[in-house]
């Protein structure tokens, strides 16, 4: 029986468990590579089967021996699928793929690129706690009208454009919108865009007059162009065409019980107004109503959290201010929309973006664009300091998610640094392969009324894109620029990331894998949108055959399995 044959007859077979049978016992699976055409590649060449079809595949040696990658992605939306995949016939896969020609002499030289060592300012559960509180408490509030008495606006009567002058801001972050935690600051820098605020209580040993100078000129001249261009623009809920930039031990403070120190945030109440006049938002008591940033500040002997030094601080606060000022932009342009307030961004695909104004910064910086196929060959030193400043910790947590990628993708609820890493790589992928301008992309997203999987579906072309590009992008993970003759639907055409990993002195192996081989049974969870990679050889004029099941049944509609030839 022809193997297509055979399929449709499997196929069938499921259709009628589904109406009204037992699957567990009932369903017939195709199970042997005796008949038919089983799957013969070349180099570089991929063929994907998804549900059903994915119960048994079949794979030729048949000009010698041959190895392999399979990928089983789950193209869900939530969820872990819980799989069985046995290999029949198969070898072990000793060898490194076969690299891209234009790579070979290259993407391993002797350079080593100082990539900073992994920071412990990373922290991610204050920011995903944060994001979720915003939704929580304030959600409600959008409806507007919620009568209140409230406080005076921390910006009433005060210009801001007077150094020296005192004011009041609240820096709890608990209750959105209930018991304030006020923190007196002092101006110290006025620019065009920014106003920049410091704590008097903070700790010795940090910024002076020509640090806070600097710093507001830097979000000037490099911050703000770069994101609004991308993002587009904030409101101007206090009406001085300024930012706030407020540098407080408050922020240090955040991250002591986490053991990782919390860079800085942005926290949406103080969008909404003090005393609401009605409908569209309503009264949140505690907002400081003014387009605020918090960051932090250093603190050099530990005096309210882990030690930070005032080095430290000032190379790490430009990134987070392109960082949090996206998610300024991303709430001001839903919350104060004129055709009425929008539902906020979920969380991941939040984050994604403002992980995508740091790797906008390095473009900038560096004097260069994506799509580029970066690698340590093509950086100088200069560029390199670029890569360390601004998009090195998007390095970082792309590494975090390839230690177990069938463990958590980029739109997992759990937005730790696996999900921020694996978040913003889809989306770096995403904008490559729709082309054209970044901002096209990442303004739709801001832009729409839409939130999570259905604004990024809605940005680059519908559901059914979505799916298929994070199957596609799943397997370049593992063979961008590592195997010849690679489609481009598998490249990252911005970032030869394993040159990166390998220049920079980071532990093999980048991604995890396993071997299926003869008789051998892996069991593997594969959380929605995340994969399982599996490498196998098999033998010249040999069949090999892999069996993936749920148990005893198919796999879901929603599985995909790629297999790519690597050498």
């Amino acid at each position: 029986m022809p193997l297509a044959l055979r399929r449709i007859r499997t196929l069938l077979a499921c259709v009628a468990c589904a109406s009204g049978c037992d699957s567990s016992t009932t369903e017939v699976l195709a199970d042997d590579c005796t008949v038919g055409s089983p799957i013969s590649l070349n180099v570089g060449e991929a063929t994907h089967f998804e549900g059903v079809s994915t119960a048994t595949l079949c794979v030729s040696g048949a000009s010698g021996q041959e190895e392999f990658l399979l990928v089983t992605a789950s193209l869900a939306e939530s969820g872990t699928v819980a799989i069985n995949v046995q290999g029949d016939g198969l070898l072990t896969a000793n060898g490194p793929p076969n690299p891209s020609p234009a790579r070979v002499a290259s993407a391993f030289a002797p350079q080593v690129i100082e990539l900073d060592p992994e920071p412990r300012l990373q922290g991610s559960r204050f920011h995903a706690v944060l994001r979720e509180r915003e939704k929580r408490q304030l959600s409600a509030r959008i409806v507007g009208g919620l009568p209140g008495p409230g406080r005076a606006s921390a910006t009433d009567g005060v210009s801001l454009q007077s150094l020296g002058e005192l004011i009041s801001l609240n820096t709890e972050t608990e209750s959105a919108c209930e018991n304030p935690k006020l923190t007196t600051g002092r101006v110290e820098a006025v620019s065009d865009r920014a106003i920049v605020v410091a704590d008097t209580a903070n700790p010795p040993g940090g910024f002076g007059a020509q640090d806070f100078l600097d710093l507001a000129m830097t979000f000037d001249t490099l911050v703000a162009p770069v994101v609004e261009e991308h993002f587009g623009t904030t409101g101007d809920v206090d009406g001085n065409g300024r930012v706030i930039i407020f540098f407080t031990k408050e922020v240090n403070a955040l991250g002591v019980e986490d053991e990782a120190l919390t860079a800085g945030f942005f926290f949406s109440r103080d969008l909404f107004p003090v005393v609401s006049p009605g409908p569209p938002l309503g009264s949140c008591t505690s907002s400081n109503e003014a387009e605020l940033l918090y960051l932090i500040v250093p603190d050099p002997q530990g005096d309210v959290g882990d030690p930070i030094s005032r080095a430290a601080v000032m190379r790490l606060t430009t990134v987070t201010l392109a960082h949090e000022y996206h998610h300024l932009i991303n709430a001001s342009q839903r919350l104060l929309d004129a055709a009425g307030p929008r539902p906020f961004e979920e969380s991941w695909l939040n984050e994604a973006l403002s992980h995508a104004a740091e790797e906008l910064l390095f473009y900038r910086v560096a004097g260069l664009s994506p799509r580029l196929d970066l690698g340590a060959p093509d950086l100088t030193v200069h560029q390199i300091d670029a890569l360390n400043d601004f998009q090195r910790l998007n390095f970082f947590r792309l590494l975090e998610f390839l230690k177990a990628p069938e463990d958590t993708s980029p739109f997992d609820p759990d937005v730790g640094l696996a999900t921020r890493g694996a978040g913003w790589s889809f989306l770096r992928y995403s904008a490559d392969r729709f082309g054209g301008d970044d901002a096209i992309v990442f303004r739709r997203l801001v832009d729409s009324s839409a939130i999570g999987l259905d604004n990024l579906a809605e940005a680059i072309g519908g559901r059914a894109t979505l799916f298929d590009w994070l199957g596609d992008w799943g397997v370049g993970l593992y063979a961008d620029n590592r195997v010849a003759g690679l489609p481009a639907r598998f490249q990252d055409l911005s970032w030869d990331n394993f040159s990166l990993f390998e220049a920079g002195g980071f532990a093999g192996p980048y991604i995890a894998t396993s071997g299926v081989i003869t008789q051998s049974v892996a069991l593997r969870n594969v959380k929605a949108g995340g994969a399982a990679y599996f490498r196998f050889a098999v033998g010249p004029g040999r069949v090999g055959r892999i069996s993936i099941r749920r148990g005893i049944n198919a796999p879901p509609p929603t599985l995909r399995a790629t297999v790519l030839r690597t050498r």
